[in-house]
């Protein structure tokens, strides 16, 4: 199917349609209003009335080229307004959409069941770290007291050698020394 007959079928008309009638309108507006310019101007004279008719072809031409660019732009306008993009399907291409069987259905319906149930366990793991943080967040600063006392004792254990290295180093001198 081309691009008119898809427009037709959505719109009830074809872009070209629409500015070729446009066209035809303003023609005929402009015969019509041009002509009565005539008769009027004219004021019953049929040699006036003859001259004016030849050239209300030529102004009705000239009037045309001076609208020509406008309707140009507006014709423009009509094809990105009126245009069908591609991926629209019309109630009538309903065969060229994916139809769903039963199966198909049934499967979707197990895979929502299946994210439901997936959806319940990571919010349970969730709101259990959650509990988890609290607890570790209660103890943080038990923990810090622990870490210094560690660190203290540590220091004590430390001067401790360090004093017993002397003591045995003054044990090793008293004995090497003569009495």
């Amino acid at each position: 199917m081309d691009k008119s007959e898809y427009e037709i079928q959505h719109f009830g008309f074809s872009v070209e349609q629409f500015s070729l009638e446009r066209r035809h309108y303003l023609n005929k507006i402009l015969s019509l209003t041009l002509q009565s310019m005539v008769e009027k101007l004219s004021m019953d004279h049929s040699e006036t009335k003859e001259l004016l008719s030849q050239k209300k072809e030529v102004v009705k031409e000239e009037m045309f080229k001076a609208m020509d660019r406008h309707l140009n732009d507006l014709e423009e306008m009509d094809r990105k307004n009126f245009c069908i993009p591609e991926y629209v399907l019309l109630a009538t291409d309903t065969s060229l959409s994916k139809q769903y069987s039963e199966a198909d259905e049934n499967q979707a319906d197990v895979n929502i069941e299946q994210l439901k149930r997936q959806f319940l366990e990571n919010n349970f793991m969730i709101a259990s770290l959650e509990k988890e943080n609290e607890k570790y967040e209660q103890i943080h600063d038990e923990i810090e007291k622990e870490d210094e006392v560690i660190k203290k004792v540590q220091e004590v254990i430390n001067t401790v050698n360090t004093q017993w290295e002397k003591a045995k180093q003054l044990v090793k001198e008293t004995k090497n020394m003569d009495f």
